[in-house]
């Protein structure tokens, strides 16, 4: 696991442009600043999934950021990581259009309720 721990690490850093200076010990939580965000992370974990061909576990979709913003690095990818290597050719495809519907959703502005306009 010290691997996969090292190598999302460096991944961070590298998202970050080194502004962020994590270490495996590093909680989840602490690595959120306003160098860092929710979208950095989406990016961090589709790099290391399609680095790695390891896939996270879709509850981490559904698991509120208490749930996992607590663990260090080794416990995060120990709880949430799948180690069966991903085998799907689309896989990375999958994950990287997953990204994209990410930031989609970020850069595009809430849409309005149309009744606003209407009424």
């Amino acid at each position: 696991m010290s691997y996969l721990v090292s190598s999302f690490v460096a991944i961070v850093r590298c998202v970050s442009d080194d502004r962020v200076h994590c270490e495996e010990e590093s909680r989840i939580e602490e690595l959120f600043s306003d160098e860092f965000d929710d979208l950095d992370f989406e990016l961090v974990l589709c790099c290391f999934e399609a680095t790695h061909r390891l896939a996270f576990q879709r509850r981490l979709a559904e698991a509120a950021f208490e749930e996992y913003g607590r663990l260090n690095i080794e416990d995060f990818l120990d709880a949430f990581l799948d180690p069966a290597e991903q085998r799907d050719p689309l896989f990375i495809t999958n994950t990287f259009l997953m990204f994209r519907n990410t930031l989609e959703s970020a850069l595009l502005p809430p849409e309005e309720d149309e009744d606003e306009f209407n009424g």
